[in-house]
């Protein structure tokens, strides 16, 4: 099984010289938090488009999770917390939408 932290490619990249002074000026982040951000940016792409734009579809989390080799308790936790985030968003996003003009 494969956890949150290290996915399907066994490792983590080793940053280059530029990443390194880059990641030092940096706070520290939980790998976790980093992960469903990339994921929720990556699977932002995948929402039908109506109206406005719809949820991210629980397939192409699932989907995301097993091309990263998310185990199956990471593929909870992070279906969930995008899940959460998505709906908010959604939220905010229907309220600010024009009203329709009445004939």
């Amino acid at each position: 099984m494969k956890s949150i932290e290290i996915g399907e490619r066994g490792k983590r990249p080793e940053p280059s010289p530029e990443q390194e002074r880059f990641l030092a000026t940096q706070p520290d982040v939980d790998l976790a938090v980093l992960v469903a951000a990339r994921a929720f940016r990556d699977l932002d792409t995948c929402r039908p488009i109506g109206m406005i734009a719809g949820l991210i579809p629980w397939t192409a989390i699932v989907t995301w999770c097993d091309v990263e080799g998310l185990d199956a308790e990471a593929r909870r936790i992070l279906t969930a917390a995008i899940r959460y985030v998505d709906v908010e968003q959604y939220e905010k996003r229907a309220k600010n939408q024009p009203k329709p003009r009445g004939n």
